[in-house]
């Protein structure tokens, strides 16, 4: 990458309360049944094997004061490239590979968004003297930390952690998944024709996808 600043330690992020939605986790109670674990198995194995592949991706995280979304590549747990948007405009970009994090900064008036001023500390100096690691985030020039690549794991984030840094929630939303699969008291395709549903058709908040759409939904019964 060009324009590389090393650094001694990445600012910390701030931590925004946000909700972000999983469009399979369903909040409703569903009753035992034998379809309902046939279900639960094939979704289980549908996530398990996603989340081994190398893909492309989009994710977005629709907040109360903001409209996020995440593209990019992710290789496996320790390799991925993604870029940040807020409300449709490019924020930053961020890169792990193995222990290695860098982050480029795409607009400056973000990066109050990212930064914790109460926990990080201005002055802390990148390898150019008298040039603080605030400062080259800045001037939107790429900023490597070699030992600074978060634990890419849904297993390893907490509900005070969500929302913290949008790509790290991206590449690990399948965790998430499976984390809810496992926790449900149940799992049922959707079918629009169905005559118990999990959700009542008045109060379903989700997609309704059509056949020629190609989406497969499924609803998680809330333990």
């Amino acid at each position: 990458m060009t324009g590389l600043t090393r650094m001694t330690g990445m600012a910390r992020f701030r931590r925004p309360v946000v909700t972000a939605l999983i469009v399979c986790a369903a909040l409703a109670v569903l009753p035992a049944c034998g379809k309902r674990n046939t279900d639960q198995e094939t979704l289980r194995k549908i996530v398990e094997h996603t989340r081994r592949l190398g893909a492309k991706f989009e994710y977005h995280d629709d907040r109360p004061d903001s409209k996020v979304e995440v593209q990019g590549l992710v290789e496996d747990d320790f390799r991925f490239k993604t870029r940040v948007f807020y409300d449709g405009q490019p924020a930053f970009d961020e890169v792990v590979s193995d222990d290695v994090l860098a982050m480029r900064v795409l607009d400056p008036s973000r990066l109050g968004l990212l930064v914790d001023r109460k926990q990080a500390d201005p002055k802390t100096e990148s390898e150019l003297q008298g040039v603080s690691v605030i400062d080259v985030l800045r001037s939107r020039r790429w900023v490597q930390d070699p030992t600074g690549a978060p634990v890419v794991s849904g297993l390893g984030q907490t509900e005070a952690t969500l929302g913290v840094d949008p790509a790290i929630d991206a590449v690990t939303s399948l965790d998430y998944t499976l984390a809810a699969i496992n926790q449900s008291a149940g799992v049922r395709k959707w079918d629009k024709d169905s005559l118990s549903p999990t959700y009542a058709r008045t109060e379903d908040p989700f997609e309704q996808p059509s056949r020629e759409s190609g989406i497969t939904r499924y609803d998680l019964a809330r333990p």
